[in-house]
């Protein structure tokens, strides 16, 4: 049995503990906010529990879901998800990628012409920006478009940013042809990159994600603090780690004047976070973008929640990056058939909508209707501002990132989890090889 610290109470610190807890060791659970669960954590607002933006576990692994029913026990259901996406006034069912397919041929197949093109000319060199990617994966037609979508969400030019964001992004591939042709063309390694088809005749089980069955997120973090207590899981809260260091009984934690040696730490918060630990001056805060959101949620008759878990908007000239209807797929609906839909909005800080949030709500709303993600007229709404969402490497990122890793090579009892993840199947994927 070892003595493991686990720094990072969100999703991941939580997967973190839950395995190596059925390994047998002996788990602290470091947080440094009041409350275990990240951005998992909801807001409450009247008789709804408010997610901040979607937070569904997408039910990809098998493994993964046997920890969350662990966590959750029966309180979680399979979901069916009905996402779209919008683009230049058009919303397209069952993808939430960008869909250029459209009934004017000539432009379709140039859109196509070029994408081929651009894939049998790649350059044998790795991309050097996101930009640099999103034009060499599709051509200089499509990938313009998904450029100004792209720094539309992300509110800083793609060929600034490091490629590796990506996976972040809803940007990995573009319909640019209907299904039939895409199901040939995908048979090319190259074009597969690039071309999407419909994830539901692609994979039909991909669509299947899980949620609580009741009290919304909320019921998870409580969940997720039961089964520490439950487990003696040591739940550490408002702890500020000070400094790090090796020595020949373990590995060190600095808490201010007090230190505490385990035998490994799992470090789960971020390179970011680890930076500030290890390092006099973090080279990172130079290359890292935060990217400010204002959340709108509105109140409405269930029926106006329209028939969509999301719409993934991709046009530039809207202020909507995703509206999702929140209420419905959490089960919060009022005895007075009333819910909640939910609206982000990457917004800069200099931005009117920014000082003044509520002043917006109806613009936000029409947009939302233009979608076809609701409808009719909200009965109340509610604006939050959220300063850093996405956290966006910029050009030079990476070099800064392995000044990091150099130090953290040092400390042999340091476990440091992959933070570009960013699906909850990804993030359970990084951490296989734990219990290993």
């Amino acid at each position: 049995m070892k003595k493991i610290a686990v720094i990072g109470g969100g999703f991941r610190g939580i997967l973190a503990t839950v395995l190596m807890k059925r390994a047998g060791h002996r788990i602290t659970l470091i947080e440094n906010s009041k409350r275990i669960g990240g951005i998992l954590r909801p807001i409450p607002w009247g008789e709804f529990s408010l997610d901040l933006g979607i937070q569904l576990f997408d039910n990809v692994n098998g493994e993964l879901e046997s920890v969350i029913r662990e966590i959750c026990g029966d309180n979680i259901s399979a979901m069916e998800i009905n996402y779209a996406s919008h683009y230049a006034g058009r919303t397209s069912d069952s993808f939430a990628i960008l869909d250029l397919c459209s009934d004017d041929q000539q432009d379709m197949a140039q859109n196509l012409y070029d994408l081929v093109v651009a894939n049998s000319n790649r350059p044998s060199h790795e991309p050097t920006s996101l930009g640099e990617r999103n034009l060499r994966a599709f051509g200089s037609r499509v990938g313009s478009i998904v450029n100004a979508a792209a720094e539309r969400m992300l509110l800083v030019p793609p060929d600034q940013v490091e490629p590796e964001i990506l996976s972040a992004t809803p940007f990995n591939r573009v319909r640019v042809v209907p299904d039939e042709l895409a199901s040939i063309l995908k048979k090319s390694p190259e074009l597969d990159d690039s071309i999407a088809m419909s994830r539901k005749r692609l994979a039909p089980s991909d669509s299947v994600n899980l949620y609580p069955s009741h009290g919304g997120m909320a019921s998870f973090c409580d969940a997720a603090e039961e089964y520490c207590r439950q487990n003696d899981v040591e739940i550490r809260t408002q702890a500020g780690i000070t400094g790090m260091s090796q020595d020949d009984a373990g590995i060190v934690l600095h808490f201010g004047e007090t230190e505490e040696v385990f035998d490994e730490i799992i470090w789960t918060s971020g390179i970011n976070s680890l930076g500030d630990v290890l390092l006099d001056k973090n080279p990172l805060t130079e290359f890292e973008h935060k990217v400010p959101m204002v959340i709108y949620y509105f109140k409405v008759n269930a029926e106006d929640a329209g028939p969509y878990t999301y719409v993934q908007n991709h046009d530039a000239a809207l202020d909507v990056f995703r509206c999702s209807t929140q209420g419905v797929y959490s089960n919060q609906i009022t005895a007075a058939g009333e819910t909640y839909v939910c609206a982000e909005s990457t917004t800069p800080t200099d931005d009117p909508r920014w000082e003044d949030p509520e002043a917006h709500a109806d613009a936000i709303w029409e947009q939302c209707v233009g979608m076809g993600a609701v409808t009719g007229k909200p009965l109340d709404s509610i604006a939050f501002k959220i300063p850093a969402t996405y956290r966006v490497p910029k050009k030079g990122y990476r070099q800064a990132e392995s000044a990091i890793q150099s130090v953290a090579e040092t400390l042999p009892g340091l476990n440091v989890l992959d933070h570009r993840a960013f699906t909850r199947s990804a993030m359970f994927a990084t951490m296989s090889r734990l219990s290993a």
